[in-house]
């Protein structure tokens, strides 16, 4: 019975600490923002994350613009929106463009030039915003 008081007090603590985490303000230092539900830093955005359109910065910390966590989109290539049962638009350009992590294994005989060329091209990065639902494809679990 104790057991169950203690953790049932642990749980009301922290219920208690995050709404009052998200009720304050922007917090005010980069160590606070670090992983933060609501706000992030421009400086901690992914490689595969960009800014929604129409996204504003709400704060500025440390010279580093602070949005909020709902304005950050996950990119993505045209291959994955297709997997995912989107199509992009036409004349639509990337978002990002991303270079590859180059292979640290040796070329074969058999690898052309074509597929080195292509394995070392930048990867072009869409967001949602830019895509359609494909015809004829439905996707129930994106």
């Amino acid at each position: 019975l104790e057991v169950l008081r203690a953790s049932e007090a642990e749980h009301q603590d922290d219920i208690f600490l995050k709404e009052r985490r998200l009720a304050g303000g922007v917090p005010t230092s980069k160590a606070a923002l670090k992983g933060h539900e609501k706000y992030v830093l421009a400086s901690d955005m992914r490689a595969f994350e960009s800014l929604r359109p129409g996204a504003s910065c709400v704060a500025i910390v440390s010279e580093i613009p602070v949005y909020y966590r709902a304005d950050v989109a996950r990119l993505r290539t045209a291959a994955e929106w297709s997997r995912l049962g989107r199509q992009l638009r036409e004349g639509e350009l990337p978002v990002k463009e991303l270079n590859r992590r180059t292979s640290f294994s040796r070329p074969t005989a058999e690898s052309s030039a074509g597929a080195l060329s292509s394995a070392t091209a930048p990867r072009q990065l869409f967001g949602e915003w830019q895509t359609d639902p494909a015809a004829g494809k439905s996707r129930k679990n994106m």
